[in-house]
């Protein structure tokens, strides 16, 4: 995927996993051919060198800020990041919250949520995506010395006390208190799943398991 931000900043992206057609589907959108222009009518000098097949070109209003989802805070950023990322809940046209790399969860009790994880996940460089992934994204917004993350979506996260690997695919969270807000914190656009181990510089070189890979910027 293209994405011409600001008429002179070029993202470049390659579709991956799914077929274009599947996962548009579940974005509402299609893509016809193989190949969507959008907004191409807005610009002048649109027919440049022919594009690969999978190829959508989107026009942006500015460049995203960055493009690691723990630290894009921006519109821009809120907008590709899903692009590229998985979160663990999808909102639907209606902000309703459904399962998504989580299958399932559980609150056995007011401090405590249970995450199953869907299998056979991987990031776009091969790495299976697991447990301990989700733990590591949360630690780190949590403790900005953990990977040196500043962001301000650790604010959404100060009622989680910590945060462990039951198995593989299972995550639980402890909280401090409830909050009846976290699971739509960990939904798409707001948060995104990246590799353990994943530091400041990450969003000059994402790697997520969305249905788009990063290629260059």
């Amino acid at each position: 995927m293209r994405l011409l931000a600001g008429f002179k900043k070029a993202v470049w992206f390659a579709n991956a996993h799914l077929s274009a057609q599947r996962r548009a589907r579940r974005w509402g959108t299609r893509i016809c051919s193989g190949t969507v222009l959008l907004g191409c009518a807005l610009m002048t000098g649109c027919h440049g060198a022919a594009r690969e097949p999978g190829t959508v070109v989107v026009i942006l209003e500015s460049s995203p800020n960055n493009l690691d989802p723990r630290q894009g805070t921006d519109a821009q950023s809120e907008r590709v990041g899903p692009l590229i990322f998985d979160a663990l809940v999808k909102k639907d046209v209606r902000y309703n919250l459904a399962p998504w790399l989580a299958t399932s969860w559980e609150q056995p009790d007011a401090l405590t949520w249970i995450f199953h994880l869907r299998d056979g996940v991987s990031f776009h460089d091969g790495r299976p995506l697991e447990a301990a992934d989700v733990v590591w994204t949360i630690e780190s917004l949590m403790d900005s010395k953990l990977a040196g993350v500043i962001s301000s979506k650790g604010g959404s996260f100060d009622a989680v006390d910590r945060v462990e690997v039951r198995d593989r695919l299972t995550v639980v969270v402890h909280m401090k208190r409830p909050d009846p807000g976290l699971l739509f914190n960990m939904s798409d656009g707001l948060f995104g799943i990246v590799p353990r181990g994943a530091g400041s510089d990450f969003g000059l070189h994402p790697v997520g398991s969305g249905p788009y890979r990063f290629v260059s910027q």
